[in-house]
């Protein structure tokens, strides 16, 4: 998940604290997109569960690095549920 720091409607800190009580979620990866790296904020989203951060505007080598950094988190999984329907499904003979 991108997470911009600054939105129209609340900001990233609230959306930060209810990730936090979700806990289906909480293996989703968190990147905190800010305007300026202040120190302040960015210790403050990775103590409530940032991975890591960009400042805006981002550039080619930023998003290489981040790719780099957590190379498990994109690979496509399907979730457990499609496998148990696929495995319940009916095969037609031939």
């Amino acid at each position: 998940m991108f997470l911009d720091m600054k939105m129209r409607f609340t900001d990233g800190f609230e959306v930060l604290d209810w990730l936090q009580l979700q806990p289906h979620l909480r293996s989703i990866l968190v990147i905190v997109l800010t305007g300026a790296a202040e120190l302040v904020e960015v210790k403050r989203a990775y103590k409530m569960g940032a991975h890591s951060f960009m400042v805006k505007p981002c550039h080619r080598e930023d998003i290489l690095n981040l790719i780099k950094n957590f190379p498990n988190h994109w690979t496509l999984r399907e979730p457990s549920w499609i496998n148990r329907a696929r495995s319940s499904e009916k095969r037609p003979d031939r």
